[in-house]
């Protein structure tokens, strides 16, 4: 009646395709069904933030791995929570949560109309949330930005971002807040008001107290985070628990970048030279030689 797979050290239980259709009539004759899916999008809920705490410190294709089985769950958990006897609420937040991973398992088309539907709702919710609508549209922007491009919608979007930050005030949201602005702003290669984004999020996290959060947002922030490796003002510890490829090298690599794009070329070529030397010391990573060229 239950398989039972065994992944990385961890069972995972599922009901034959035929226990399951029997189990879920058993459930709505007896008037149960309901509370068993609310119970099943709880679940799904709180794997969903694991995942979300998970995703900076765990290999991406680990990370994919660990939670990309928990799409059909998810996508039931959707289908119930925007029902009749569903929670909309609950069903807004895991749309918001599960987004990312959908964006990792090439999900891009199906999750565009998820997370449209649950921007719609998330207007509706009494009392207003702020910090949850700015979520939803922080991820359909990114939806939009690698489905369509730059286009009206997506600068719609994006204004209704702007505006949801400014409502936000709490610590964490607040950081969080900033991170969704930078990303929107980098897509939009809009980069001085990207870098100016990034700052603001790594005060908010020194106020915090959370120094990894200060190296999250410094790492987003190219130009920063470039000089404050080069000058030795950032942890490299933290850097790497980040980036897990070594702050001298990847810092470099993305200054470069950053300069080159800025126009300033002379800077990037000789921010490059010193780049390729650094990785000269790591020939037993590939991956690191690999950034610097």
């Amino acid at each position: 009646m239950v398989t039972v797979e065994t992944v990385d050290g961890e069972d995972y239980y599922r009901l034959l395709e035929t226990t399951r259709a029997y189990a879920s009539e058993k459930l709505l004759n007896f008037g149960e069904h309901n509370y068993v899916a609310g119970r099943h999008a709880v679940l799904c809920r709180d794997i969903l933030l694991r995942a979300k705490d998970d995703r900076h410190n765990t290999a991406q294709a680990d990370w994919v791995r660990a939670y990309g089985r928990w799409m059909d769950d998810v996508r039931a958990a959707l289908d119930w929570a925007y029902s009749g006897d569903g929670n909309v609420a609950l069903g807004i937040e895991l749309s918001a949560l599960s987004s990312p991973l959908a964006g990792r398992l090439a999900l891009l088309r199906e999750y565009l109309g998820r997370i449209e539907y649950a921007s719609h709702q998330v207007r509706r919710l009494e009392p207003p949330n702020p910090f949850l609508e700015l979520r939803v549209n922080a991820e359909l922007a990114y939806l939009l930005q690698h489905t369509s491009g730059d286009t009206t919608e997506l600068r719609r979007v994006y204004d209704r971002v702007l505006t949801l930050r400014l409502q936000v005030d709490e610590g964490n949201e607040k950081f969080e807040a900033s991170h969704f602005e930078f990303g929107m702003l980098f897509s939009l290669t809009d980069w001085s008001k990207a870098l100016e984004t990034a700052g603001n999020a790594a005060n908010t996290a020194r106020v915090l107290g959370a120094p990894y959060l200060v190296a999250v947002a410094r790492h987003r922030s190219a130009v920063e985070c470039g000089q404050a490796v080069l000058t030795a003002t950032m942890d490299p510890s933290l850097y790497m628990a980040f980036t897990r490829i070594d702050p001298r090298v990847s810092a470099r690599a993305v200054l470069a970048r950053s300069l080159w794009l800025l126009g300033e070329c002379d800077n990037a070529v000789e921010v490059v030279h010193d780049c390729l030397a650094f990785a000269e010391q790591f020939r037993n990573h590939p991956l690191c030689q690999g950034l610097a060229m």
